[in-house]
């Protein structure tokens, strides 16, 4: 009876451990890493833009992933180089199985921004925000325990966290055309300067800015050579971190004519993410008037300020 009892425990116990090692073999699987795909392209408009003529994501070099687990910590991250004339890159990616991630995703070019993470990002030399080596663009994509259940392939478009902001003169041509060469010359303008209040950082997973500076964009952002000016010579150009929903800036545009200081408040200038806003007028003529568009180039609707 003993030897009975004995041999059929033994067969419990064995079914139990077999159970066990089933199961754990179950959980091993689930929590085996799998690959993910993201092919991230670029939203750049393919026209010349009126304002900087490029508006192609031409400077950008460098495409950035960052992957955070459930917790906010760093899980992977990995940077690209972008292949000539392509405005795509593709990231695979080793991610646990029926976990949530975070993916963050920057391109730009290299050395302009702070990217350690991608949650706090800063412009490096906001005076030089109106280089055309300021464009940027990103994304996030929120991964949850049941997407992740499967093998993973996604598209991800990135967009600007930026505004472009455009000083555009049409009186300019205007001026030339009354003035002999040597009188225009004197009355080009010099020592541009604007000064403006805005963030200063931004979070690519919670599409936040942060931060309002005021800050100088010096001549890093003027065009500088007006000697063949056009209806609409575009006069300064600066890249800023910009809110989703429109905001409102006020604006402080400095300038020397023929040695005489000069400065024009341009109040209320409406600013969104990427959107182009241009501030076209007369400038420098007595009678100053202007209009602010937000430019299709980017995204629509166009903004209008008499």
């Amino acid at each position: 009876m003993y030897t009975i009892n004995n041999k059929t425990n033994m067969k419990k116990t064995l079914l139990i451990f077999a159970a066990i090692a089933l199961l754990a073999s179950c959980n091993k699987a689930q929590e085996q890493p799998q690959t993910a795909s993201f092919t991230v392209t670029l939203d750049a408009s393919q026209t010349k833009a009126a304002a900087d003529g490029d508006g192609a994501a031409a400077c950008v070099d460098e495409f950035i992933l960052q992957v955070y687990d459930a917790a906010g910590v760093l899980y992977y991250q990995k940077t690209n180089t972008r292949v000539e004339n392509s405005l795509s890159t593709t990231f695979e990616v080793l991610l646990t199985k029926k976990q949530s991630f975070t993916l963050l995703f920057w391109a730009d070019k290299a050395g302009n921004y702070s990217t350690s993470d991608l949650r706090k990002v800063t412009m490096a030399d906001p005076a030089a925000a109106g280089l055309d080596s300021k464009d940027a663009f990103c994304a996030c994509y929120e991964l949850s325990a049941a997407e992740n259940a499967n093998g993973l392939s996604k598209n991800i478009t990135l967009k600007r966290p930026l505004a472009q902001l455009n000083i555009i003169a049409t009186d300019l041509k205007a001026r030339k055309e009354k003035l002999t060469p040597e009188a225009y010359a004197k009355f080009e303008p010099k020592n541009q300067e604007v000064s403006l209040t805005v963030p200063t950082k931004f979070n690519v997973q919670t599409s936040e800015t942060s931060e309002p500076q005021t800050i100088d964009l010096a001549e890093a952002g003027c065009y500088g050579n007006y000697s063949e000016p056009s209806d609409k010579t575009t006069m300064f150009m600066g890249y800023v971190f910009a809110a989703a929903d429109q905001e409102l800036a006020e604006i402080s545009y400095a300038f020397e004519l023929d040695g005489t200081p000069n400065s024009i408040e341009i109040t209320n200038v409406p600013y969104r993410r990427n959107y182009r806003t241009n501030i076209i007028g007369s400038f420098f003529d007595v009678n100053t008037t202007w209009t602010v568009t937000i430019d299709p180039d980017w995204d629509q609707p166009e903004y209008n300020k008499n």
